[in-house]
């Protein structure tokens, strides 16, 4: 994919953010975790690390709401809404798309990681919390859908989900999921999340895998 959108290099990016992972041809994984925790410390809570026998069993998608920021600001304003507002110990979700994606000096999209698999993130409540992980597509996802990245970077990211985490692809129905829908891994259901569009695209993703 081409864009016009300026491509961050690694000069570029603060130091702590680091390549993790090429996980398909032109779409790679980066790692913001540490410079999340650097600029906004993790608050210390007994939730905030996941039970020791705790394992991951799910992937739940949402949408931010609204658009904000672009690229690194856009999910630093998440972390911070959440943490100075509504008192989060740390980041909402582990994962997350801008609405117009970002790309690397090598062209490939970027997909930023917020969080460390070992840490909670506070996305779908309760249980689901507790041994899922938490995708953000940002946007009010309601009102103009994902954008032709955003379902690129979804493309991409569903198999890499399955095979890096040893989730069977051929179960997919039984690790992936929304906010809508979280009740069923002992979450809270929240309807407008990631928006009717998008639950209509990961129902279509699911009956043609």
């Amino acid at each position: 994919m081409t864009t016009s959108k300026t491509r961050w290099t690694v000069s570029s990016l603060p130091p702590e953010i680091t390549l993790e992972a090429v996980i398909a041809p032109g779409v790679a994984l980066y790692d913001a975790s540490k410079y999340i925790q650097k600029v906004y410390p993790r608050k210390r809570s007994r939730k905030a690390i996941r039970p020791p026998k705790g394992n991951l069993e799910a992937l739940f998608v949402h949408h931010s709401g609204s658009l904000g920021r672009d690229e690194v600001a856009g999910f630093m304003g998440a972390v911070r809404f959440v943490m100075q507002h509504r008192g989060f110990p740390g980041a909402p979700y582990h994962f997350w798309v801008s609405h117009d994606p970002d790309y690397d000096e090598q062209g490939n999209l970027i997909i930023w990681r917020l969080a460390e698999d070992s840490y909670r993130a506070w996305h779908s409540g309760n249980k689901a919390n507790d041994m899922g992980l938490g995708l953000c597509l940002q946007g009010n996802l309601t009102r103009h859908g994902m954008s032709a990245g955003q379902e690129e970077a979804l493309e991409a990211f569903l198999p890499w989900v399955s095979q890096h985490y040893d989730w069977p692809w051929e179960k997919i129905k039984g690790w992936l999921g929304w906010h809508a829908i979280a009740s069923r891994w002992g979450g809270r259901d929240k309807k407008a999340c990631p928006s009717p569009k998008v639950e209509a695209w990961l129902r279509a993703y699911i009956s043609r895998t």
